[in-house]
């Protein structure tokens, strides 16, 4: 398949999460905390270079990878449009976050 070639079931589940993009963090009160537990396996002493971020959403876990780890270039990509366009709405400025 194509790099920018989508299936049906990817574009519906683009739409469907660019449709909710705006209003997204306040529904997923559990990302947080999950995030959060994520964060937590990283040992203290871990510093990546380079962080690869998959379904990014609106960039709930990216901040607090750029928080955590301010040193790494993180690449973060989601299917939906709009929910990327929403993590780059919430970013620190400054960082090392790249969006697609």
């Amino acid at each position: 398949m194509a790099m920018n070639a989508m299936t049906t079931s990817e574009s519906d589940i683009s739409a469907r999460f660019s449709a909710a993009a705006t209003t997204y963090d306040r529904a997923i009160t559990v990302h947080d905390q999950v995030a959060t537990d994520l964060l937590a396996l990283f040992p203290e002493a871990e510093t990546p270079d380079h962080i690869l971020e998959p379904g990014c959403g609106t960039g709930l876990l990216t901040r607090k990878l750029l928080a955590r780890f301010p040193q790494a270039r993180i690449d973060a990509f989601d299917l939906s449009p709009e929910m990327i366009a929403q993590a780059q709405r919430d970013r620190p400025s400054g960082d090392t976050l790249n969006h697609r």
